[in-house]
């Protein structure tokens, strides 16, 4: 008797299974921060919104990025602050 044959599953490249993940994570952060950017606008100026959820969408892609699509294994937020 033989034992039964599994099926063969295929595997991403990884480098194509990085751009899946930056792409899901960038595009997620987009329209998240679209949604956010919507919501503010009845409360602040659209100019101060579109500012403050830019910076703010930025430094969480970034992150997610790192940490999610190209998998850095860095702990904690990148922030390093040197003096003058």
């Amino acid at each position: 008797m033989t034992a039964p044959s599994r099926p063969q599953t295929r595997t991403l490249h990884p480098l194509v299974a990085a751009f899946v993940r930056f792409v899901v994570c960038g595009g997620g952060v987009g329209l998240a921060s679209s949604g956010v950017l919507v919501l503010l606008s009845d409360r602040i100026p659209m100019a101060v919104a579109n500012a403050l959820v830019t910076v703010v969408s930025t430094v969480i892609a970034t992150e997610l990025h790192g940490r999610v699509s190209f998998r850095s294994g860095r702990k904690g937020w990148g922030f390093t602050f040197s003096p003058g």
